[in-house]
């Protein structure tokens, strides 16, 4: 009966942490869905970059990803540009994702959200922001914690 209510203990403890630790390939958030991607580099690496202040965007599509991801030095951010059909209020159902707070705007709803599984996370408004999430008639701009280019 012990090794029994050990197995059980085991088992219990290793869904918890797989649980806990569900987030740890964040970017992994948004494989299912079409996008843009906007790197924020310090050193573009030869790629073609727009200049924003202290650093540059490389901006690549969800197929490119990788191999340009593996050819940038010093990484700052990114971001993801989606379709204006991206369905928002699902999305932070499905990620267990909290609506630290909202702002309506003229054209677009900016959303901040947290969730403790995500380790990166900026304090806006005296709150935890692990995600920003914005949302136009065109498109939304999500990133991890905060966009740090323009939308």
């Amino acid at each position: 009966m012990r090794i029994l209510n050990k197995i059980i203990i085991f088992a219990a403890a290793v869904l918890l942490f797989a649980t806990i630790f569900k987030f740890n390939d964040k970017d992994g958030l948004f494989k299912d869905f079409n996008y843009t991607l906007n790197i924020y580099v310090e050193n573009d690496n030869g790629y073609d970059s727009i200049e924003a202040g202290n650093f540059k965007i490389v901006t690549c599509s969800k197929q490119e990803e990788n191999d340009v991801l593996k050819n940038l030095d010093n990484v700052i951010g990114k971001s993801y540009k989606l379709d204006a059909e991206f369905d928002i209020e699902k999305f932070i159902k499905q990620n267990n994702f909290q609506i630290q707070f909202s702002q309506e705007l003229e054209d677009e709803t900016i959303y901040y959200l947290y969730n403790f599984k995500i380790n990166d996370f900026a304090i806006v408004n005296g709150k935890k922001i692990s995600m920003q999430i914005v949302k136009t008639d065109d498109y939304v701009i999500a990133a991890e914690p905060l966009i740090l280019g323009g939308y």
